[in-house]
């Protein structure tokens, strides 16, 4: 099951300003406009829980699209 949430302001019945939007493997904290990341923003992806491995986008949204900004990923090791 597929489980999101988000935490901000509606325009229309549509995500619009400054919010939250979190799912089991991302986390996007930033501006939103129509449903879409769209401004200044920071995306958090969870790629594979086991391996640890975190990609992460700060910057500039437009439509959903990440345009610019600093971009990173961070991988863990795990003690054997």
């Amino acid at each position: 099951m597929l489980l999101s949430t988000y935490v901000g302001p509606f325009k229309n019945g549509l995500a619009e300003g400054t919010g939250v939007y979190k799912m089991q493997c991302m986390e996007y904290s930033g501006e939103f406009s129509a449903n879409m990341f769209h401004g200044g923003g920071k995306l958090t992806i969870y790629d594979r829980p086991k391996a640890g491995d975190v990609w992460v986008l700060k910057g500039l949204f437009k439509e959903g699209s990440f345009i610019s900004g600093m971009q990173s990923v961070l991988r863990y090791l795990h003690a054997q």
